[in-house]
Protein backbone atom coordinates (compact mmCIF):
# COMPACT_ATOMS: atom_id res chain seq x y z
CA UNK A 1 0.00 0.00 0.00
CA UNK A 2 1.88 3.33 -0.83
CA UNK A 3 1.23 6.56 1.47
CA UNK A 4 -1.08 9.82 1.19
CA UNK A 5 0.66 12.98 -0.13
CA UNK A 6 1.76 15.71 1.74
CA UNK A 7 -0.17 16.49 4.92
CA UNK A 8 -0.28 19.52 7.01
CA UNK A 9 -0.63 19.27 11.28
CA UNK A 10 -1.87 21.22 13.56
CA UNK A 11 -2.54 21.24 16.93
CA UNK A 12 -5.45 19.65 18.18
CA UNK A 13 -7.80 19.57 21.06
CA UNK A 14 -6.83 16.96 23.38
CA UNK A 15 -3.02 16.90 23.64
CA UNK A 16 -3.27 20.17 22.13
CA UNK A 17 -1.89 18.18 18.98
CA UNK A 18 -3.27 18.00 15.85
CA UNK A 19 -2.11 17.24 12.22
CA UNK A 20 -3.35 19.32 9.20
CA UNK A 21 -2.60 18.89 5.07
CA UNK A 22 -1.32 21.33 2.83
CA UNK A 23 -0.34 24.45 4.41
CA UNK A 24 1.15 25.57 1.03
CA UNK A 25 -2.28 25.96 -0.63
CA UNK A 26 -4.46 28.39 -0.10
CA UNK A 27 -6.81 26.69 2.00
CA UNK A 28 -4.41 25.20 4.54
CA UNK A 29 -3.13 28.90 4.63
CA UNK A 30 -6.14 30.06 5.53
CA UNK A 31 -6.55 26.90 7.66
CA UNK A 32 -3.08 27.64 9.51
CA UNK A 33 -3.62 31.50 9.76
CA UNK A 34 -7.32 30.69 11.83
CA UNK A 35 -5.47 28.36 14.36
CA UNK A 36 -3.03 30.40 14.95
CA UNK A 37 -5.34 33.32 15.49
CA UNK A 38 -7.89 31.48 17.49
CA UNK A 39 -4.95 29.66 19.30
CA UNK A 40 -7.59 26.73 20.23
CA UNK A 41 -9.44 24.19 18.66
CA UNK A 42 -12.93 23.05 19.81
CA UNK A 43 -12.55 24.98 23.11
CA UNK A 44 -9.00 23.65 23.82
CA UNK A 45 -6.09 25.13 23.73
CA UNK A 46 -3.49 24.67 21.07
CA UNK A 47 0.14 24.11 22.12
CA UNK A 48 1.85 22.63 18.87
CA UNK A 49 0.76 23.32 15.06
CA UNK A 50 2.78 20.83 12.93
CA UNK A 51 2.65 21.49 9.04
CA UNK A 52 3.49 19.37 6.76
CA UNK A 53 3.42 19.79 2.82
CA UNK A 54 5.31 18.34 -0.36
CA UNK A 55 7.51 21.95 -0.07
CA UNK A 56 8.12 23.25 3.05
CA UNK A 57 5.33 25.71 4.54
CA UNK A 58 5.86 28.93 5.64
CA UNK A 59 6.27 28.90 9.51
CA UNK A 60 3.23 31.01 11.39
CA UNK A 61 3.72 33.02 13.89
CA UNK A 62 2.67 30.49 16.92
CA UNK A 63 2.86 30.79 20.69
CA UNK A 64 2.99 27.21 21.35
CA UNK A 65 5.55 24.94 19.62
CA UNK A 66 5.48 24.70 15.65
CA UNK A 67 6.99 21.62 13.77
CA UNK A 68 7.60 22.11 9.27
CA UNK A 69 7.63 19.06 7.66
CA UNK A 70 8.13 18.45 3.52
CA UNK A 71 7.23 15.18 3.08
CA UNK A 72 5.55 13.10 0.07
CA UNK A 73 2.45 11.30 1.66
CA UNK A 74 3.32 8.92 -2.12
CA UNK A 75 6.16 7.58 -0.04
CA UNK A 76 6.21 4.34 1.95
CA UNK A 77 5.83 4.71 5.61
CA UNK A 78 5.48 8.68 5.17
CA UNK A 79 1.50 8.44 6.56
CA UNK A 80 2.66 6.01 9.58
CA UNK A 81 5.68 8.60 10.21
CA UNK A 82 3.07 11.45 10.64
CA UNK A 83 0.97 9.89 12.33
CA UNK A 84 2.99 8.36 14.93
CA UNK A 85 3.18 11.85 16.66
CA UNK A 86 -0.29 10.97 17.52
CA UNK A 87 -2.19 14.36 16.83
CA UNK A 88 -5.81 14.64 18.44
CA UNK A 89 -7.00 16.23 14.73
CA UNK A 90 -6.02 15.81 11.64
CA UNK A 91 -7.09 18.11 8.82
CA UNK A 92 -6.62 16.30 5.65
CA UNK A 93 -6.40 18.29 2.87
CA UNK A 94 -3.92 16.73 0.30
CA UNK A 95 -5.14 16.22 -3.13
CA UNK A 96 -4.52 16.44 -6.65
CA UNK A 97 -7.34 18.58 -8.88
CA UNK A 98 -9.48 17.14 -10.68
CA UNK A 99 -7.68 18.67 -14.31
CA UNK A 100 -4.46 17.56 -12.90
CA UNK A 101 -6.05 14.08 -12.01
CA UNK A 102 -7.86 13.99 -15.42
CA UNK A 103 -4.53 14.31 -17.28
CA UNK A 104 -2.69 11.59 -14.84
CA UNK A 105 -4.86 9.48 -13.81
CA UNK A 106 -2.34 7.06 -12.40
CA UNK A 107 -1.15 10.39 -9.89
CA UNK A 108 -4.64 11.21 -9.12
CA UNK A 109 -5.74 7.73 -7.65
CA UNK A 110 -2.54 7.41 -5.98
CA UNK A 111 -2.77 11.15 -4.22
CA UNK A 112 -6.38 11.09 -3.92
CA UNK A 113 -7.54 7.61 -3.59
CA UNK A 114 -4.11 5.69 -1.96
CA UNK A 115 -3.32 8.38 -0.10
CA UNK A 116 -6.39 8.50 1.86
CA UNK A 117 -6.78 5.27 2.39
CA UNK A 118 -2.84 5.10 3.38
CA UNK A 119 -3.50 7.69 5.62
CA UNK A 120 -6.77 6.34 7.60
CA UNK A 121 -5.20 2.82 7.46
CA UNK A 122 -2.04 4.11 9.44
CA UNK A 123 -4.31 5.59 12.12
CA UNK A 124 -6.49 2.44 11.78
CA UNK A 125 -3.20 0.20 13.02
CA UNK A 126 -2.41 2.67 16.17
CA UNK A 127 -3.32 1.12 19.24
CA UNK A 128 -5.68 3.29 21.37
CA UNK A 129 -5.70 6.19 19.02
CA UNK A 130 -9.02 7.87 17.85
CA UNK A 131 -7.77 11.44 16.10
CA UNK A 132 -10.80 13.49 14.97
CA UNK A 133 -10.38 13.94 11.32
CA UNK A 134 -10.99 16.63 8.99
CA UNK A 135 -11.47 15.40 5.40
CA UNK A 136 -11.91 18.33 2.77
CA UNK A 137 -12.56 17.78 -1.05
CA UNK A 138 -13.39 20.37 -2.96
CA UNK A 139 -16.10 22.08 -6.04
CA UNK A 140 -14.50 19.77 -8.16
CA UNK A 141 -16.55 17.16 -7.27
CA UNK A 142 -19.54 18.05 -8.35
CA UNK A 143 -20.48 18.63 -11.92
CA UNK A 144 -21.84 21.78 -13.10
CA UNK A 145 -24.89 23.78 -11.25
CA UNK A 146 -24.83 20.33 -8.87
CA UNK A 147 -23.24 22.02 -5.41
Amino acid sequence: MRSPRPCAPCSGPNRGRGYAQQPAIEIGRKLTARLVRDGALNGKALTRLTLVDIVAPARPEFGGTVEIVAADLTDWGAAEQLVGANPDTIFHLAGVASGEAETDFEKGYLVNLDGTRDLLEAIRKTTDYKPKVVFSSSIAVYRHGQA
